[in-house]
C-alpha cells in the first residue's frame, strides 16, 4: 500500500504540474540520502551563466548550486559505460514544488543513479537526485521516458521508469550497472579488468501486491495471473516481452482480463 501510495502521489504531480505544494513537499520527505559517487563523459561548448538570457539566469544558478563538478577521470580504467542512453540528450528536471528545469543535454547514469548534465561553462555536473524527484528525457522519436525517484520499494533511493501504468498494473524499470571485475592471467602476471555491465531490473504492482518480474513470456503471464489467456495473446501477437513496447501491450491485456 505504501508503493501505491507514493507512485499515486508522483504520477499526480506529472499530469497536474500546478497541484499544492504540500503533496510535493511530502514527497521530498520520502527521498533517501544521496549516493556519493563521481563520473564524466566528454564535451560540449562553453558558455558562462552570466551571458544566459535573465529569465535562465536563476534556473542555471540553482542547478549549479544543487550539483557538484565531476573528476573526469574517476572512471578511466573501467571499460564500457554507465550511461543510460548513447548520446547526452534533452532532459526535463522536476524540483519538490514542481519546478522545471529544462537541459539541453544530459544523461542518466545508471552506476549512480543520478544525472549528469553539461553546464554552460561546459563542465559536466552531477546533480544531487535529492532535489529533483521527476525527470523527462526526450528520445529520438519526440517519445519520452519518464522517471521517479522513490517510487520503487526496493530501489528507493534510485530513479525508476514508468513503463506502464494503469487501473491494476503498475510497472517500473530500475537501470542498474555495476562494475565487474575480472581476473585473467597473461604472460607470468596477473591482470585485474574492470567493466560496466548493465541489467534493467522490471517490478510490477499487480492488483496490489509489489513483485520483481522474472523477464519470460512464461514468468510475466504467470505473474500477471492470466496465464494461459496471456500466453495465448502473446504467442498470436508475436510480442517480446524485452521489447517495452510489447511489455506495455501485455501489460494492457492483462488490465482487460480484470474486468
Amino acid at each position: 500500500m505504501l508503493f501505491k501510495t507514493i507512485l499515486s502521489l508522483f504520477l499526480v504531480s506529472v499530469v497536474l504540474p500546478t497541484c499544492g505544494q504540500s503533496d510535493a513537499q511530502h514527497m521530498e520527505q520520502m527521498v533517501a540520502s544521496v549516493r556519493q559517487h563521481h563520473f564524466r563523459p566528454a564535451h560540449q561548448s562553453s558558455l558562462p551563466v552570466d551571458s544566459l538570457p535573465a529569465g535562465d539566469q536563476g534556473a542555471a544558478a540553482y542547478l549549479i548550486e544543487a550539483s557538484r563538478l565531476i573528476d573526469p577521470d574517476r572512471y578511466a580504467d573501467v571499460r564500457g559505460t554507465p550511461y543510460r542512453y548513447p548520446e547526452f540528450r534533452k532532459v526535463v528536471l522536476f524540483d519538490a514544488t514542481l519546478n522545471q528545469y529544462p537541459l539541453d543535454s544530459a544523461n542518466l547514469n545508471g552506476f549512480t543513479s543520478q544525472f549528469e548534465y553539461y553546464a554552460p561553462d561546459g563542465q559536466i555536473r552531477e546533480l544531487n537526485p535529492a532535489n529533483f524527484l521527476r525527470a523527462e528525457v526526450t528520445l529520438e522519436d519526440g517519445s519520452k521516458h519518464i522517471y521517479g525517484r522513490g517510487i520503487n520499494p526496493k530501489f528507493r533511493d534510485r530513479y525508476a521508469q514508468i513503463i506502464h501504468r494503469g487501473d491494476y498494473i503498475t510497472c517500473t524499470m530500475v537501470y542498474d550497472i555495476i562494475n565487474d571485475e575480472k581476473v585473467v592471467q597473461d604472460v607470468g602476471r596477473t591482470l585485474k579488468l574492470r567493466r560496466f555491465s548493465a541489467k534493467s531490473l522490471y517490478f510490477a504492482m499487480v492488483d496490489g501486491d509489489f513483485l520483481p518480474l522474472k523477464m519470460t513470456a512464461k514468468n510475466i503471464a504467470e505473474d500477471l495471473g492470466f496465464k494461459t489467456q496471456l500466453l495465448k495473446y502473446i504467442k498470436a501477437e508475436k510480442l517480446k516481452v524485452t521489447r517495452d513496447e510489447d511489455l506495455v501491450r501485455i501489460f494492457e491485456k492483462a488490465e482487460t482480463l480484470f474486468n
